[in-house]
Order: C-alpha cells, then sequence, then structure tokens
C-alpha cells in the first residue's frame, strides 16, 4: 500500500474559544511544602504524581488525595507509569532482591486501591555499574491492563539496550527485535498492549528507526518519503501513534493512523494522543506546552483562565491525556516558585 503523507499547515499559535477548567491535584502550590510532578492520568480521570520526597500519590478526579505510596529512593531511575486497573509502577524504597543486586529493576506493581506491592522478578542479565546513580536516560515503563509490564535497559555485557516485558510479574523476557544487532528502546504505549520506541545503532534520535510492538511482534513505522529517521513516542487507545522523524538532524512531528503516517505542522513536537486524535506536547523554538486538534495549534498558557494567569501559575509541561480529553499538566508558582500538579478539562472547543 502506498504510504499517504500529509503536511499539515505551519505552525500559527491559535487562541481558540475554549478555556481550560483547572482541577488542582492534592491542592495548589501555596497548600504544600514541597513541589508535585504529575505521570500519567487513567481512563476515569485518576491522576498518578508525585510530591518531591513524600512518595507518589494517586489523585481522584476532583483533585483529592486517594492513595499514597511509601517514600521513593531519590536515585531511583525509572519513569513510572499507570493502568486503569487500579495498578501503578513504584520504585521499591528498599531493595527488592537482595541477593541479585545487579539483576534487579527495583520496580514494584502498586494496587493502590488494595494497598499491595509485589517486586518484579529479576532480569535475566546484568544492569551496568551505577545504574541506579548515575545513569543519564530515565527509562520509561509501561504498564497495561493485564498487569504486564514493559521497559527498555541496558544490558553491562553488550551495552545493548533491551526491550523488556513481565507478563503476569513471570519471568523477565526480551522482546522481539529488528534485525542487525540494534539498541531498540521503549517510548511510550498504551494500555492494550502496543509499545512504541525506536531502535539505533547508537541510540541517537536522528539515526533510529520508529518501531511498534504490536501482540508481542516487532514492527518498523514507515516514514514520509525523505525522511531518514524516526522514533515513536506515545500510542493511542485506538491504536494511533505520534512521534518524530528526522530529514538529516532535522525533526519533525509525525502521526501513524491506519497505516498512514501524517507530517505534523512545522515546530510543533508531539508528546502523547487520545483516540479522539488529540495531541499534546511543545510548540516553536522554545518548546512551550501546546495543544493539537484539527490542524490547529494552540499554546495552553493562552487559554488557561484569568484568574490562574493573576496568580502568576504557569503551565510548563502536559504530561499526558486521556479519552475523556483531560489533561495532565505541571505548573510553576507561588511565592516560592513551586511546581504543582493540575488536570485540565475543556482545552478543546469540542467539549
Amino acid at each position: 500500500m502506498k504510504k499517504a503523507v500529509l503536511t499539515l499547515c505551519a505552525l500559527m499559535p491559535i487562541v481558540a474559544a475554549s478555556q481550560c477548567n483547572v482541577t488542582y491535584l492534592g491542592g495548589e502550590v501555596t497548600d504544600h511544602q514541597a513541589s508535585s510532578y504529575p505521570v500519567a492520568v487513567d481512563k476515569d480521570g485518576n491522576s498518578y504524581g508525585n510530591f518531591s520526597y513524600l512518595g507518589m500519590n494517586v489523585w481522584g478526579p476532583d483533585g483529592s488525595t486517594v492513595a499514597v505510596s511509601s517514600p521513593e529512593p531519590t536515585t531511583a531511575p525509572f519513569q513510572l507509569s499507570i493502568n486503569n486497573k487500579k495498578q501503578a509502577i513504584v520504585n521499591s524504597d528498599s531493595w527488592c532482591w537482595p541477593e541479585f543486586r545487579d539483576y534487579s529493576t527495583d520496580m514494584m506493581i502498586w494496587n493502590w486501591e488494595q494497598g499491595t506491592k509485589v517486586c518484579l522478578k529479576p532480569l535475566p542479565f546484568q544492569l551496568p555499574e551505577g545504574f541506579f546513580s548515575s545513569w543519564p536516560q530515565p527509562p520509561v515503563t509501561v504498564i497495561d491492563d493485564k498487569g504486564w509490564v514493559y521497559t527498555s535497559v541496558p544490558d553491562r555485557g553488550t551495552l545493548r539496550n533491551r526491550a523488556i516485558v513481565w507478563r503476569n510479574n513471570g519471568v523477565a523476557v526480551e522482546l522481539p527485535v529488528l534485525q542487525g544487532g540494534l539498541r531498540h528502546y521503549i517510548n511510550g504505549g498504551n494500555t492494550s498492549g502496543l509499545v512504541v520506541g525506536q531502535a539505533s545503532t547508537d541510540g541517537r534520535d536522528f539515526r533510529s528507526a520508529p518501531i511498534a510492538w504490536r501482540s508481542g511482534k516487532i514492527e518498523r513505522l514507515p516514514l514520509p518519503e525523505g525522511f531518514t529517521a524516526g522514533r515513536a513516542v506515545s500510542a493511542s487507545s485506538n491504536g494511533d501513534i505520534v512521534g518524530q522523524g528526522f530529514v538529516g538532524r532535522r525533526p519533525s512531528g509525525l502521526w501513524w493512523s491506519e497505516g498512514k503516517v501524517k507530517e505534523l505542522p512545522l515546530g510543533f513536537t508531539p508528546s502523547h494522543i487520545n483516540r479522539h486524535g488529540q495531541i499534546i506536547g511543545r510548540a516553536g523554538k522554545n518548546w512551550l506546552p501546546a495543544i493539537y486538534k484539527n490542524d490547529e495549534i494552540v499554546l495552553i498558557n493562552t487559554i488557561m483562565p484569568a484568574s490562574w494567569r493573576e496568580k502568576g501559575y504557569e503551565v510548563t509541561l502536559l504530561t499526558d491525556i486521556n479519552d475523556k480529553s483531560e489533561v495532565l499538566a505541571k505548573y510553576l508558582g507561588g511565592p516560592d516558585f513551586r511546581y504543582g500538579s493540575v488536570l485540565l478539562r475543556g482545552c478543546f472547543s469540542n467539549q
């Protein structure tokens, strides 16, 4: 099948008629003494994040705290995740497998409704020395609604990045790979088990191939004509994927849907997508947080309420979006300039 490529309009921030409604998660930044950092939101509007040195939190749709885990070690390198079955990935506050220190990720599955935690089993290979204290790129994790956990970590013996899955917390096994001894990186996925990322000889984005694992099988995603490399970063519940493509070292946002690939507006870098084709990410040379809908790019801070702006608050990062068009965001504000977490509703014009 011939690849369909659509180049959309050039980047022009548009102030839409809609305005975001703000739900503060765990209170405003003036209500607590520590910054909070949002991670992910599930289909029901339960948000997952952490307060500095105070552990992981789950906030309900109304912003109230519904679950708190024990404090996390500051050296834990993994980016955490949540599914739609009241499960989340947390880092252990102690060693999971003391007898297998070099083989353990120290990650746990936390059932935040029941309050239980279970350590993931050790890896079949050793992690590099210094992985927990100085590894430069925090590995992404994905937990699907079956409770399967995915991540990609380096093998000490070869320094080759390997994509791993724990099925029902069984023995960790490597996902299928592309030929050529490439390094495989997981960058995101959905809760149905679609996992996306990139394969590369050296880990550099502009030398990578965008890839996806569907039903356990690996596939190389198509690129628009003239593009030389790419990476996939997020997948929606209906299987759409967003990421980046490269012409040389020049990046451009991409959207894969039903076997076709679209080029997104120049200057927009996507990070997450939902089943309605609503995309969040960053825009412009200053990487400002933005949303994309129906060929329009909207800088998120232009559609925040006037009362929000009067307080001097500013959204600095959009971290997730669900199929209810709820956007999870990090903001900066307060007299001490701390970070806080909010759930935004009504940002898209169809709400």
